[in-house]
């Protein structure tokens, strides 16, 4: 009646971008299936309705974990390019730094099996294309969201007479029911592939006896071909074995050159803080000689934890750390850290505050020398990285049984750190944002150190952090304890 003539142009491997550049150059007058988006209201014209909605959706493989919308910045999302998806997840998520461009929906479900993404943005019936046309059951939608995308049937500009035939003849058809029947349509292609293969059953059952002579001859020459590999297997086993033997050696002589380094430069540096501080004492000291003496002290103070650092990581990796408990005094411990550490402020404008819980253990029973150095480790960054604000140290404590699990909370207005450097915090002789923190002093060891005796005294170390506005590092660790209460108490300077 109409005369109209109706071709495919594309098919599912089509290249959005590429079909919109012949829709607006007039080479394809209609493209269906194109979703209504404000940047495009005015490239091309549209039906007055859609003829199916569709809510948008993110798809993983059912491996990967449930997720909410707060950790969709930390995954790797895949989004069709030059398509809605691509427009609307990046109005929703402008701040998004991980998202991976690719060419059609098939590519993406690529991307997601071989792990180059975690997310594909699509809707909830393109997913079913895989998932029910192709019988892909390793898919899932993993967050769907509440937004619909509205599919129109889209025009070139200048079609009015084909976009008015076309929106009348919408209105006569049920558009909304025939979509819904398509999208949940399931094709059983087993069912069809196990009739046609009856028709088989005959020939196979005539090459079975072929198949069994054929068997017989693999098996022997199998057994021949594993006898060699077993003896393939024996000597790289043996190879591996001594390469590892070698492996072990090595770093057991590394950890003992470093230990027996690390005491070699003890005893001359304990000699050079001694007499340095013996000479701070007199008072016939001209002020230049003095300011030089408290230069060598502190100089030879630093090197000192840097030798023990390096001493205590040997330690650790030769498996020849031990912990010593004993009975020692919290509020005694607690005194000497924030002495040790309260001299870094200077004349930086920094409040520190202390806060310990109510009916804290007096006397608690550990390695009294490895909790000051875990305490002093995390205080003293917070004070190295804070130029201005606050310094918070919170001190809870929760009985179990006759121990009790210490929680220490020391947060800071700092610097902070990069969401990319947090996972690099505790890994040995590594120091993140080396270009901010360049005149900052320290090895990279301390946080290294902590988090391992953390985990000596079965505890665990957190860290929370955003940018530019500071950083928390929560401990909690085991100790014993007697029932003496210390009360609870709030230090300010």
């Amino acid at each position: 009646i109409t005369e109209l003539k109706f071709e495919m142009p594309a098919d599912k491997s089509i290249v959005w971008a590429n079909l919109f550049h012949d829709l607006e150059d007039g080479s394809v007058p209609m493209v269906a299936g194109m979703v209504f988006t404000e940047s495009r209201s005015d490239r091309f014209r549209w039906t007055e309705k859609p003829y199916t909605s569709d809510r948008y959706a993110l798809v993983s493989t059912n491996a990967h974990p449930d997720l909410n919308t707060n950790q969709i910045l930390y995954s790797n999302v895949g989004l069709i390019r030059d398509t809605a998806y691509e427009e609307m997840f990046n109005t929703w998520f402008p701040s998004h730094k991980k998202t991976v461009q690719v060419v059609n929906q098939m590519e993406g479900f690529s991307k997601l099996d071989s792990g180059e993404i975690d997310l594909l943005m699509t809707t909830q019936n393109h997913f079913t294309y895989p998932t029910n046309y192709l019988e892909k059951t390793n898919y899932k939608i993993n967050i769907l969201f509440d937004a619909f995308a509205d599919y129109h049937f889209g025009f070139n500009i200048d079609e009015d007479l084909l976009s008015s035939i076309i929106g009348k003849a919408q209105n006569l058809v049920d558009t909304e029911g025939i979509s819904n029947r398509w999208a949940h349509r399931t094709f059983d292609y087993q069912r069809k592939i196990s009739e046609s293969q009856n028709i088989f059953l005959m020939g196979l059952s005539a090459l079975f006896l072929i198949v069994i002579i054929l068997l017989y001859i693999i098996v022997l020459r199998r057994r021949k071909e594993q006898m060699r590999l077993q003896s393939l297997v024996d000597e790289r086993t043996s190879a591996l074995a001594d390469q590892v033997e070698k492996t072990r050696s090595a770093s057991e002589a590394k950890s003992s050159f470093l230990a027996n380094m690390s005491h070699e430069m003890r005893t001359p540096l304990n000699a050079v803080i001694g007499f340095s501080e013996l000479s701070l004492g007199s008072d016939t000291l001209s002020g230049e000689i003095r300011d030089n003496l408290q230069k060598i002290y502190r100089a030879g103070e630093t090197l000192l934890g840097t030798v023990n650092d390096i001493l205590d990581i040997s330690k650790i990796e030769s498996g020849k750390f031990e912990i010593i408990p004993v009975k020692y005094d919290i509020p005694s411990l607690i005194n000497d850290v924030v002495t040790l550490n309260i001299m870094r402020i200077a004349e930086k404008p920094i409040e520190f505050k202390l806060d310990l819980d109510g009916d804290f253990p007096n006397i608690l029973r550990g390695d009294e020398l490895r909790v000051k150095q875990m305490f002093n480790n995390l205080l003293s960054n917070a004070f190295k990285y804070t130029k201005e604000g606050e310094v918070r140290w919170e001190l809870k404590w929760e009985r179990d049984g006759d121990s009790v699990w210490i929680t220490s909370v020391i947060s800071d207005t700092g610097i902070g750190i990069r969401k990319v450097d947090i996972d690099r915090l505790f890994t040995d002789y590594n120091q993140v944002d080396t270009k901010a923190n360049r005149t900052i002093e320290g090895t990279g060891l301390g946080l290294a150190i902590t988090q391992k005796l953390v985990e000596i005294m079965d505890g665990t170390i957190q860290v929370e952090s955003e940018y530019g506005q500071g950083a928390t590092f929560t401990i909690r660790f085991r100790q014993s304890s007697t029932r003496r209460p210390s009360g609870r108490m709030w230090l300010t300077t």
